[in-house]
């Protein structure tokens, strides 16, 4: 008797750890991200890469290359949302195999970013969103010259990824 209970005790401890082990709030952007046709990583050392591949929506292939900088500015334990601020400085544009100075990215309808240009913007990392953008990255277009007010308002081009 004693070992049985020995035995659906540990069970149940082990079944409380699983279910306590999934994972932790994000603490900073870093990772590799992709949603649909875009794909994005930020890495440790603060390289910033994108590329788009041909869809239904943009038949455009493209890579984004820069630096960023981030903060984290709100840790929402209960809801598991982490937030923060994020600044990339474009080091390189490729439009279909090509280098360019600059790129349309948005429906901004002007040159929305060019290599030099920095980008203002929010970063959002959702635990509790099960598919469809779990990392949102929102920046404003380089001419407003302004990052959106806060994480939720809006802003001019949406970047969304799930962990690779």
């Amino acid at each position: 008797m004693k070992k049985l209970s020995l035995i659906l005790s540990s069970i149940m401890i082990l079944i409380f750890l699983a279910g306590c082990s999934g994972d932790e709030i994000r603490k900073s952007p870093v990772g590799s991200y992709s949603f649909g046709s875009t794909s994005f990583e930020l890495t440790r050392q603060g390289v910033f890469h994108l590329e788009h591949t041909s869809s239904s929506e943009d038949s455009r292939n493209y890579l984004v290359d820069g630096t960023y900088t981030y903060t984290l500015d709100t840790i929402d334990e209960e809801n598991e949302i982490t937030i923060g601020k994020i600044d990339v400085t474009v080091t390189g544009l490729t439009l279909n195999g090509s280098p360019v100075n600059s790129l349309d990215v948005t429906v901004y309808q002007k040159r929305d970013i060019w290599v030099g240009s920095k980008l203002l913007g929010w970063w959002k990392y959702m635990n509790l969103v099960s598919y469809g953008g779990k990392m949102n990255l929102d920046f404003n277009s380089p001419y407003t010259g302004l990052r959106p007010e806060d994480a939720n308002s809006g802003s001019q081009w949406l970047i969304v990824g799930d962990p690779k």
